[in-house]
């Protein structure tokens, strides 16, 4: 069920069950993961996963004992007003398992320094947090 078409004559656009997808790497991922939602392995899952980074200016102490107002990176904040806007991170796919777990993946050829970056601020604000799962496929 791939199609690959040639677009601006050097790279090739990925189709898989309708979707198009920016690397052969990923529409076969996405095989796998419908794969997987067939057997009932997952829950479901999604492609293109929108997170946006701000920063928000929250009470606290800083390293130094400092109190007051501390900027503090968050991703998706209900309220967006009290926030500063950083950046945007589509993650190429999230997994919802039977046991509430969230799993980004990001499915990874070249690795750039913009993508470094937020995979950096992606792990200082989900990582920790035992609800979530961070993957990188290579």
């Amino acid at each position: 069920m791939y199609q690959v078409e040639k677009k601006y004559n050097k790279t090739k656009t990925n189709w898989y069950n309708g979707n198009v997808y920016h690397s052969c790497k990923e529409a076969g991922h996405a095989r796998v993961l419908d794969r997987k939602l067939e057997k009932g392995e997952i829950k479901d899952w999604e492609r293109q996963f929108k997170i946006d980074f701000f920063i928000e200016q929250q009470e606290g102490a800083d390293n130094h004992g400092y109190l007051g107002k501390i900027p503090v990176l968050v991703a998706n904040p209900e309220d967006r007003r009290s926030a500063s806007f950083l950046c945007r991170y589509y993650m190429d796919f999230v997994v919802y398992h039977h046991d509430g777990i969230i799993e980004f993946v990001e499915v990874k050829g070249l690795v750039g320094m913009d993508w470094k970056m937020k995979w950096t601020m992606l792990e200082s604000v989900f990582g920790d947090n035992p609800g979530y799962k961070l993957t990188i496929v290579r």
